[in-house]
């Protein structure tokens, strides 16, 4: 399936439909726009990467100016990753809390780097995903959810 992790200003993010990299899309409002453009999906990578970790308060700080002030979700993405196997208890945590704030689905990934990385976390769809618009669609309707591949101790 193509996609990509794009950096941005504000964090990492998957894009899923872009055909190609635009300049600009290091912006995060850029990239959705180039994303809704193709009809794709962004999900928000790693979200407590460049971030304190410690309290609720400090996951609001560096998102509430990115929020529907109508029903608090996020402007930018519909998914956050909530489990990746290379974080830690505290790191996935702060994941799951900004989730659930933000009332977003979430994903599971191994987020691998080498070998060690792999069969951490992934994510379970229900219906069967055959291509990249299978794929999307089942991303948008929030049809999925974070599986753990091993003894699972960090959440």
């Amino acid at each position: 399936m193509p996609g990509c992790e794009i950096n941005t200003d504000d964090g990492h993010f998957l894009a899923f439909g872009l055909k190609e990299y635009s300049f600009g899309m290091h912006k995060l409002s850029f990239l959705r726009q180039k994303v809704d453009q193709v009809g794709g999906i962004l999900i928000a990578a790693h979200p407590y990467r460049r971030r304190k970790i410690p309290t609720v308060p400090t996951i609001l700080a560096g998102t509430v100016d990115k929020t529907n002030p109508q029903d608090g979700r996020n402007l930018y993405y519909q998914v956050i990753e909530g489990l990746n196997g290379r974080g830690t208890k505290e790191e996935n945590a702060f994941s799951l809390n900004l989730a659930t704030i933000q009332q977003l689905k979430v994903t599971g990934s191994s987020d691998s780097h080498q070998t060690g990385d792999l069969e951490t976390y992934a994510t379970k769809f229900l219906e069967k995903i055959e291509c990249l618009d299978d794929l999307i669609r089942n991303l948008k309707k929030g049809s999925f959810y974070p599986v753990c591949l091993r003894t699972c101790d960090q959440t």
